[in-house]
């Protein structure tokens, strides 16, 4: 009788971990390590001696391809485990590049939920399953970051 309390416990709690992580993309989920990761995603590197002092912990995956734009993937760690992801664009015209992305994650994603230009730059924000996706272009820079904010939509 106890061995089936046990194993009754051990699968629940089994099926209740995912519950406590969000997927951010590609099925990177917070919460995940750094060895969880580098399993999923195998191209990832460590990060440049600039990133590492810029965003702390991170992984990344230099040259990720979409459409005719490459981008820095960077997996952004705190104590934790998981909790950012961001890509960066790699050379050529940001707005060129938010143009096609924009397209792209409007297919994806349907429209955008916020909406925001100014004179140094514009973005829009789209929120999948409790992870808000922004697409951004700032001073001449172009980037996508997946956000958990699962624990405030779901208060809801």
């Amino acid at each position: 009788m106890n061995i089936a309390k046990y194993v009754g416990v051990s699968l629940l709690l089994t099926l209740s971990v995912p519950a406590f992580s969000q997927e951010l993309w590609q099925g990177a989920e917070t919460g995940m390590s750094l060895e969880q990761i580098r399993e999923k995603f195998p191209n990832v590197v460590e990060p440049s001696e600039e990133d590492a002092n810029r965003f702390g912990v991170s992984l990344n995956i230099p040259n990720y391809k979409v459409g005719s734009n490459s981008f820095i993937v960077r997996f952004i760690f705190r104590e934790d485990g998981l909790k950012t992801i961001t890509m960066d664009k790699e050379g050529g015209s940001a707005s060129v590049g938010f143009d096609s992305m924009q397209k792209l994650l409007k297919t994806k994603y349907g429209e955008p939920l916020d909406s925001n230009s100014n004179n140094l730059g514009k973005n829009m924000s789209w929120l999948s399953n409790g992870t808000t996706i922004t697409l951004g272009q700032f001073m001449g820079n172009l980037y996508i970051n997946y956000k958990d904010n699962s624990a405030e939509t779901d208060k809801l």
